[in-house]
């Protein structure tokens, strides 16, 4: 695919870029904190689901600083949002575990792949000082727990749990975007692309959330 020059310009006195991904990413914080206000954790999923939501939100404020300062603090600016992107999907995939009956026998598999997962690309992710182990974290996070569960426990009667499985089909798209690096103009980035999806997953995790909070 074609590469674009980054955007950049000047506000009081500072070299500036990527203004699009400053606005989704600030966008999607205050979406965040807004469900947060209006989700009461009444059980062990949606106590987790809100925890999501505050670091993935507080991830995206860091990460709208990290573009416009990329001039000033490179991928250094990025640690924060790299962080605490990997423990928000920790606590999706926490959410979603809990909603297994303890009668299934994946149950313990998948909560200490849950941990080692966690670990080995926070590890990987600062050791290379590289985004691409965030991404191999949300795949295996959110295809596995928020996908897979929510799917399986779909079929098992709960039919709230379509909401995750449809947010994980909204957000796979995203993924592609970035590896492929699919830019469709300098105004409009892979990154900018990608936040669109990421989005709408974020919306339906929050209407499935909404559900398991009423249940």
């Amino acid at each position: 695919m074609r590469e674009f020059a980054v955007v950049q310009y000047h506000l009081f006195g500072l070299s500036l870029q990527e203004p699009i991904a400053l606005f989704y990413n600030w966008l999607i914080f205050v979406l965040c904190m807004i469900w947060v206000s209006k989700l009461k954790p009444v059980n062990e999923a949606v106590k987790n689901w809100r925890w999501f939501f505050i670091l993935f939100g507080i991830a995206c404020l860091f990460g709208g600083f990290a573009h416009s300062l990329y001039q000033y603090f490179g991928n250094v600016g990025k640690i924060p949002q790299w962080i605490l992107g990997i423990v928000s999907g920790f606590f999706a995939g926490k959410a979603m575990w809990s909603l297994l009956p303890d009668s299934n026998k994946f149950k313990r598999f998948l909560f200490i792949f849950l941990w080692l997962k966690m670990i080995v690309n926070l590890t990987l992710c600062l050791s290379f000082m590289s985004f691409t182990f965030v991404t191999i974290d949300s795949i295996l996070t959110y295809f596995i727990y928020a996908g897979g569960i929510g799917f399986y426990l779909y079929k098992k009667g709960q039919k709230e749990l379509r909401y995750f499985f449809i947010a994980v089909l909204c957000c796979l798209p995203a993924a592609f975007i970035f590896l492929l690096k699919i830019d469709l103009s300098k105004y409009f980035n892979r990154e900018d692309l990608s936040h669109v999806f990421i989005l709408l997953c974020l919306i339906f995790f929050h209407i499935g959330t909404k559900k398991l909070m009423k249940r």
